[in-house]
């Protein structure tokens, strides 16, 4: 599992990204100059003014400066401190500020190249000849500034919900050790008291679960195998029960070439433990089904029990039912179906899992 923080973006990608539009600018300023420099080497002539090439380079990289100075003070300064703060009242304050500089100095500019006769230089209609390019440029790199950070915080936001989402799955895995070793070891209590020389191959059975709960349990994913293994290995602890064994049963139906699915360990263990503790085994005519289907679609999980609505003990669904339903909202958002139902003093549990990964060769290996 990756240690790195949730929040922590891909510096090569970053990197990248950051050539990208680095080379883009250069592109879109070099053409800038380049088609300001052959538009003065044209309209210098015109208007019977002399065309120095070297001092036509000068002034359209001083515009092109100008230009930048506004353009990315507005980018790197104003949206982030102002604009994305939602301090919009300063933001357009100082951009109009700006504005208004940079068309001041690239009327001094002008002044610089062009001769004190020429007509109309210091007119305010003069003032407003920078409009066009400076605002085609401030709304460009506005746009691109603006896009960027909406799709920075959408990423954040993904990420901070991943974050609590695996925080909040870590916390319910938590809980289910106290859960598990309450209902087993009421169980092991059971028989004890029923049959005491019942109790060593009990704890023996236990002792492997646990091994499988310390191991395993604290997987993201095992083995579907190893899964159904040990609700075959917990239903055996619970048969050694007469009165249970005769009236539960655990049926596993594995398709021939069925793949071996990854899935949530303890997923499945909730159901099967609420079904033995509501089921009323011990009343006359109460029985127990729990029945798999693995095939190459995925799983179909069905637990069927007596119980009696009446019973405090039957009213009551526990942390465990609450428990898996966040677990699969969160594991499983779209691929599985839960269902449960009771009619006529029968409770059923059908669970379906669709579109579950295939055992990785790490996986295999038990790592």
């Amino acid at each position: 599992m990756d240690k790195a923080s949730p929040l922590r973006s891909s510096p090569p990608k970053r990197n990248q990204l950051a050539w990208y539009r680095a080379l883009v600018h250069l592109a879109v300023w070099t053409t800038f100059v380049y088609l300001n420099v052959q538009y003065l080497r044209n309209w210098l002539p015109a208007n019977k003014l002399p065309a120095h090439l070297g001092a036509i380079w000068a002034f359209a990289l001083a515009h092109a400066l100008l230009l930048m100075a506004a353009t990315y003070g507005n980018s790197l300064y104003l949206l982030p401190r102002l604009y994305f703060n939602r301090r919009y009242g300063a933001y357009f304050l100082l951009l109009l500020a700006a504005v208004v500089l940079t068309c001041c100095l690239k009327v001094q500019l002008d002044g610089l190249f062009l001769p004190a006769s020429f007509p109309l230089l210091f007119s305010f209609g003069h003032y407003l000849t920078p409009l066009p390019f400076l605002l085609t440029f401030l709304i460009l790199a506005s746009w691109e500034r603006i896009m960027e950070e909406f799709a920075r915080r959408q990423v954040r936001t993904e990420q901070l919900e991943k974050a609590k989402a695996e925080a909040e799955l870590r916390w319910l895995r938590a809980q289910i050790n106290p859960h598990f070793l309450f209902n087993t070891l009421h169980n092991i209590y059971s028989l004890i008291h029923f049959n005491s020389a019942k109790a060593g191959p009990s704890l023996l059975g236990l002792a492997e679960m646990m091994r499988y709960l310390l191991h395993d349990g604290t997987r993201q994913q095992v083995p579907i195998s190893k899964e159904l293994l040990y609700l075959e290995q917990y239903v055996a602890l619970q048969h050694l029960n007469k009165k249970w064994r005769e009236k539960s049963s655990l049926e596993i139906q594995a398709a021939v070439g069925a793949p071996n699915f990854l899935v949530e360990p303890m997923l499945l263990i909730n159901f099967v433990e609420n079904a033995f503790k509501h089921g009323n085994l011990t009343e006359d005519g109460a029985w127990l089904k729990v029945r798999l289907v693995h095939n190459e679609q995925g799983l179909q999980f069905e637990a069927e029990n007596t119980f009696r609505p009446s019973s405090k003990k039957d009213a009551t669904p526990g942390i465990g039912l609450a428990n898996i339903r966040q677990r699969l909202a969160l594991l499983y958002p779209t691929s599985h179906t839960l269902s449960i139902s009771t009619d006529a003093g029968v409770y059923k549990v059908v669970l379906a899992l669709r579109h579950l990964p295939a055992v990785t060769e790490a996986a295999r290996r038990g790592k």
